[in-house]
């Protein structure tokens, strides 16, 4: 019985606390970092750790990938490709309705004395009493139109591992060439 080839991952670090909003359907560029070195099948370190990586959050549905496409060895770039597993998105609110009633009141309130001061004869009763109708109104408009997002929050130093579809190649050289393996079709599907 043969055993399974193993699969070549790379494990990546992210430098900074990331919020991602899936919800714009986008692809974001970062800079990670090797979080451990990459070594040929004689052990022998290829890549160091804390190489930066080029990768992107993908967006996706619910969530999203982070997709590798190169390393910076010595200053050269290294082409590779890499993916996550998928990330879960959650859902966080953005703005509360009690935000958006206090900004939405104040600003009624000023449109409502705007308009009723010229129309009162100098009555500042009425004045404030439309103007505190709008506050009022405004508030309870306000207090039931939270704003939410679906976002993928990665903490800093947050580790992840990425599958290897392309591979640094196994030689010593300082400047490490790439491997062409076959990659599967596209991580989406």
């Amino acid at each position: 019985m043969t055993q399974p080839q193993p699969a070549m991952a790379i494990v990546v670090s992210f430098p900074e606390s990331v919020v991602f909003d899936i919800g714009q359907n986008q692809t974001v560029p970062i800079t990670l970092y090797l979080a451990q070195p990459l070594q040929n099948s004689a052990g022998n370190v290829i890549v160091p750790a804390n190489s930066p990586v080029e990768a992107y959050l993908v967006s996706h549905e619910s969530g999203a990938f982070i997709v590798a496409r190169s390393l910076v060895v010595n200053g050269q770039l290294i082409p590779i490709q890499a993916n996550s597993n998928f990330l879960e998105g959650k859902t966080v609110t953005v703005r509360s309705g009690t935000d958006k009633a206090q900004v939405w009141g104040s600003t009624f309130a000023r449109i409502a004395h705007g308009v009723v001061a010229p129309l009162s004869n100098g009555n500042l009763n009425e004045v404030y009493k439309y103007a505190a109708i709008a506050d009022g109104v405004a508030h309870l408009a306000g207090a039931f139109s939270t704003e939410k997002a679906r976002v993928v929050e990665i903490p800093q130093g947050t580790t992840y591992i990425l599958r290897l579809q392309t591979t640094p190649s196994s030689s010593t050289t300082a400047s490490p060439q790439v491997e062409a393996q076959p990659i599967p079709g596209n991580i989406f599907n």
